[in-house]
């Protein structure tokens, strides 16, 4: 500018003489001066008429450009070229065509030369043309068809005699043939593939993967790799280099032989024992004068002569198995109940019952009996122990006693309740469980070295819940016996927390009447297990046993294997716990947190626990665990316990009246985890 701005800095709307000023010589370079900006009085920049001008010119050269000249025609190629001075570089035009198949031709201005881009507009006759391709073909709109579930079909490919192979509907579906694609709706099938009967083969997931026919592909977090599972997610086979610690066969990248089951024989006389420590016995305190109930035998079932946990028996013979009150070798407190009496008979009423015949037409008989030893930790019970010569005595002198019957003889079963001596001592879930696991490979080789036997003997156990007794928070020995069964190394029959216990002596051994009861989940998992070898099943869980965890916000879902739905919370016979046994813990300190707002159950097996916020991955849900504070006693009144159950007592067959008039239905009941 000619004259100095006086930039006095005075806000918008100031009529002192030097901000008049300058507005006037601003004003004077905005509409005169040759600048494509200004800077103003409050040092904004302004556009100035020659910027605009120089702007607007520029987006009209643009536009010239991209614009097809339609106000000209060009009959020919050479008259488009004539005039190509108003035919912008690089823009396109179009010029007739000399054909019927096209209206026009697109060409492009390449340095002034009209070149052929390979696009035409369609004539009228192509059209036409087309059109009647596509009715030959079964392509049309003209006509409303429908599917046989009378949804209008808008797509349609078909022959010459109207037979469409692939359609699409109004919803959205793909028919293929005799197949259908489509939305299945919900969470349960998002999508599948369908036959007539509009039953799918394969199929989307809940979980995001594709089922074909009964078996999920599926991305899962974890080590790379593939894993084979089966219906409840156990880990059945994986594939070379899949990092577990759990001991699954692993498929293909090498000569190992693959892992076989053997097949079950039934024998003349099948071995079943109780084994452990003074549960396994039918042990009570001297003062409560425990007393037998399985006083006789229905049935032909036999044990040693001179009690069922004799240490006699290379010079015993059969006798009728029965329960007696018996002093055992070890310990001072008497025995009355132990569970191999009434195991075996409900193992021979499950197989009448299946098959109609009556014992004596049956395949076995039992030999029942319990070489446990009271008081003994883990440790104290595995090979090379007395306690375990004991065990393998039983055997010996079964296939010595049944040999002179002229009778073959196996071990079917054992029957394992131990642990409240690993609780008193400490033991960690870490080291119970690598000593059970090996003891129960002990156990089953040197059973099966004795009889010849192939196939193993069934492993099952209880699952106790003596942790609050022992002044423990965490049921450490609990959760090692569940880790076991998880590999399908084992099977639980039941939680002890269903039980009844002596509160006025130690609140770990229980009545009578409650092993009668434990017995008869035994015999139970016998027979069903011994079902699943003879039927060549492997890997089926028979417990009632969380399967999988879904978290959505503050709604975490649990899934269930359940036996025989429908799922109930119990509140009968296992009187209520907080939050019907499930709490929310820190997965490191293991202390609840309290943000459980409530539990139900949801589905045929699915329980849904509500928080007041959505968990963290620092956190997770257990059950059956009780928390500090609670009570230091056991039991289905006052102990650790749940409230979930199945409905197998509902069966006929399954219940029955005890000594004191007591209906007791074997339920399956939530195993703690």
């Amino acid at each position: 500018m000619a004259t100095p701005m006086n930039n006095t800095g005075n806000a918008l709307g100031s009529v002192a003489p030097a901000d008049l000023q300058d507005n006037a010589q601003v004003l004077d370079e905005l509409v005169n001066g040759g600048a494509d900006k200004v800077t103003g009085r409050t040092g904004k920049e302004l556009k100035s008429w020659a910027g605009m001008e120089k702007e607007n010119a520029g987006i009209i050269e643009s536009t010239r450009q991209n614009l097809i000249p339609l106000g000209r025609q060009y009959m020919s190629l050479a008259a488009a070229q004539a005039d190509i001075s108003n035919i912008a570089l690089n823009s396109t035009t179009y010029v007739r065509s000399t054909d019927t198949a096209a209206l026009a031709i697109e060409y492009r201005n390449v340095d002034g030369n009209l070149v052929a881009t390979g696009r035409k507009m369609p004539s009228q006759q192509a059209v036409d043309k087309a059109a009647s391709s596509a009715q030959q073909a079964g392509l049309s709109v003209e006509k409303k068809i429908f599917d046989d579930d009378g949804v209008e079909i808008v797509h349609a490919l078909a022959d010459a005699d109207g037979k469409a192979p692939l359609t699409t509907n109004k919803l959205g579906a793909v028919g293929m043939a005799r197949a259908e694609i489509a939305s299945q709706g919900g969470n349960d099938i998002p999508w599948a593939i369908t036959d007539s009967n509009r039953i799918p083969y394969i199929a989307g997931t809940p979980m995001g993967g594709v089922c074909v026919g009964n078996t999920e592909i599926v991305e899962i977090p974890g080590p790379p790799g593939i894993v084979f599972c089966d219906a409840n997610y156990i880990p059945m086979a994986c594939t070379p280099g899949f990092e577990s610690d759990q001991d699954i066969p692993v498929l293909g990248g090498g000569s190992v032989e693959p892992i076989v089951a053997e097949k079950f024989r039934a024998y003349d006389t099948m071995g079943v024992r109780s084994e452990g420590q003074s549960l396994s016995l039918g042990i009570g305190a001297p003062a409560n004068a425990p007393q037998p109930i399985s006083i006789t035998q229905p049935y032909g079932n036999k044990g040693f002569s001179n009690n069922n946990n004799s240490d006699t028996t290379d010079t015993d013979v059969y006798v009728p198995l029965h329960e007696s009150s018996y002093q055992p070798s070890e310990g001072t407190w008497p025995a009355a109940e132990t569970p191999v009496t009434g195991a075996t008979s409900k193992l021979v009423s499950e197989i009448q019952v299946e098959t109609g015949l009556a014992w004596d037409q049956q395949d076995s008989i039992y030999i029942g009996s319990s070489p446990g030893t009271g008081g003994k930790r883990i440790i104290d019970l595995i090979k090379g122990t007395s306690a375990y010569n004991r065990m393998i005595a039983h055997v010996t002198n079964s296939v010595r006693l049944s040999a002179l019957e002229g009778k073959s003889h196996a071990e079917l079963a054992v029957l394992w309740l131990q642990g409240e001596s690993d609780y008193s001592s400490g033991t960690t879930r870490e080291k119970y469980l690598e000593l059970y696991l090996q003891f129960i490979t002990d156990n089953l080789s040197d059973k099966k070295a004795i009889t010849g036997q192939k196939f193993d003997p069934i492993f099952i156990s209880y699952q106790l819940s003596t942790h609050r007794s022992y002044n423990r928070a965490t049921p450490v020995i609990a959760l090692a016996l569940r880790d076991a069964a998880l590999s399908g190394i084992t099977e639980i029959a039941f939680p002890a927390y269903i039980g009844s216990y002596w509160g006025s002596s130690d609140w770990v051994h229980g009545t009578s009447e409650d092993y009668y009861m434990f017995s008869q989940y035994f015999g139970r998992m016998i027979y069903k297990k011994r079902k699943d070898m003879i039927d060549g099943v492997t890997g089926k869980i028979h417990r009632l046993d969380v399967v999988d965890e879904v978290r959505q916000g503050m709604l975490n879902t649990l899934y269930f294997n359940v036996p025989v739905p429908p799922l109930v919370f119990d509140t009968s016979w296992v009187t209520p716990a907080e939050n019907m046994g499930f709490h929310v813990r820190n997965k490191t300190s293991l202390s609840v947190v309290d943000v459980i707002s409530s539990v139900n159950i949801v589905g045929r097996d699915r329980v849904r626990v509500a928080t007041t916020r959505p968990l963290t991955d620092d956190e997770v849900i257990t059950y059956g665990w009780g928390k500090a504070g609670d009570p230091q006693t056991n039991g289905r009144v006052s102990g650790p316990r749940g409230n979930l159950r199945d409905s197998e007592g509902d069966l006929a067959g399954e219940s029955y009246t005890d000594g004191a008039g007591v209906l007791r239905k074997l339920h399956n009941w939530c195993v703690i985890f």
